[in-house]
């Protein structure tokens, strides 16, 4: 009831245990009396004495909670594992149990846990929402879903259990009932700035973007020095036109984390259409040595090589990007244009050809492919191809191009 009443309620305890150094009470004793001071080394060195007389799943449970709090994840584990070989049933096992799974890297054997934990501790809100967790990791949203559900239900006081849900809504495609819940969530609380960040999300999804502008503008000026809630508002900018602004918060973020390939991706897109390709490929290099697999860094840094007359870089990239996605119209039909600038042109005319197969509507393709064959002197080929991209766009931006030729 006072400060001092615990000290004293160990001094008193130890005095027991000087004369009776095996008793195993007030060993228990002293290991809940410093659990409740905090001191959780001495606590841990009473447990020890105590799982050493008696070896019970709770009290090596304890043990290991101990252990897990001071980071030795290793011990930690050992400790739940002698728990769970005295008692499987012991319900309070699991959920430490896979923490500490997820401490040391063994994510299949956390989840394995976790579903464990959700069958043996069924009304245990934390096992449910962090098992929710592991699938949201996994892209198993639909299975996250009621995870999220169940540990609001079981604790309907936790904000973060109603995160769970607003963020499993949005992943799943709920968005109107996930920003219901943002709004509710903040209504309760206005000091998060994750609800507000993924509310911007969800806002983005609906078309809102005004509102979704302001929503992530709140995210920042809770924590303001986060690159993702920087790059989230530049995108959101960008996308309003507004590619000044954009341009000023993806600097930002590259500022506060400069391996946050994201933001150099997008900026150098802006500059490649701005037609600064000096500072585009800059860019757009650097985001291609942070993340050389991702193929919309690939196709992005080609197209900036191609924009820059350095056809054959611009060629390899493009085509790596393309092999990598077969299935895109753009990738294919900008590899072609390459082809044509570099004078390679059966694969050229080969790649348009294509293209119109995958769309028939993709106007730009016969264009190019038309100017190609009118230079190869194929007149005729190349005015029925003009004339098919007038009638899909009469007002083609190059118009004027094609009523010369014809």
């Amino acid at each position: 009831s006072n400060d001092s009443a615990i000290p004293q309620a160990i001094s008193r305890v130890k005095n027991v245990l000087n004369q009776e150094p095996a008793n195993l009470h007030y060993l228990k004793e002293l290991s809940g009396l410093y659990g409740q001071k905090g001191d959780v080394r001495e606590e841990l060195n009473s447990l020890k004495k105590v799982v050493k007389l008696e070896s019970s799943a709770a009290y090596l449970v304890k043990a290991g909670i101990a252990t897990y709090k001071l980071k030795y994840f290793d011990n930690a584990l050992d400790y739940f594992k002698r728990a769970l070989k005295a008692d499987a049933s012991y319900a309070k096992t699991y959920y430490p149990m896979a923490l500490t799974f997820g401490k040391l890297g063994m994510f299949d054997k956390k989840v394995v846990m976790l579903e464990q934990g959700t069958k043996i501790r069924s009304g245990h809100a934390a096992t449910h929402y962090e098992l929710g967790r592991m699938y949201s990791d996994m892209g198993k949203n639909k299975k996250a879903l009621p995870l999220f559900l169940k540990a609001n239900e079981l604790d309907s006081k936790k904000v973060k259990y109603k995160m769970g849900v607003a963020l499993a809504y949005l992943n799943v495609g709920e968005t109107e009932k996930s920003i219901e819940l943002y709004e509710k969530i903040i209504a309760q609380d206005q000091s998060i700035s994750e609800v507000y960040y993924n509310l911007s999300i969800a806002r983005t999804k609906t078309g809102d973007l005004n509102q979704g502008l302001l929503d992530i503008s709140m995210a920042i000026k809770l924590e303001p020095s986060s690159p993702i809630y920087l790059y989230t508002i530049g995108s959101i900018s960008e996308s309003l036109n507004n590619e000044t602004a954009a341009i000023g918060y993806y600097q930002r973020a590259i500022n506060i984390d400069d391996k946050y390939y994201k933001p150099l991706l997008n900026l150098g897109n802006i500059y490649d259409r701005q037609g600064e390709y000096s500072k585009s490929i800059k860019s757009l290099v650097k985001a291609y040595e942070l993340a050389p697999e991702d193929q919309g860094v690939v196709f992005s840094l080609g197209t900036s090589f191609l924009h820059n007359k350095q056809y054959d870089t611009a060629i390899t990239l493009l085509e790596k990007a393309y092999n990598n996605d077969k299935k895109s119209t753009k990738k294919l039909y900008t590899l072609s244009l390459a082809y044509t600038e570099n004078g390679e042109n059966d694969k050229a005319a080969k790649g348009f050809v294509e293209v119109i197969k995958m769309d028939s509507n993709f106007y730009d393709a016969y264009f190019y492919l038309g100017q190609l064959l009118y230079s190869l002197d194929k007149k005729d080929e190349a005015r029925t191809l003009f004339n098919k991209v007038l009638e899909l766009n009469p007002k083609y931006e190059k118009k004027s191009i094609i009523d010369e030729m014809i």
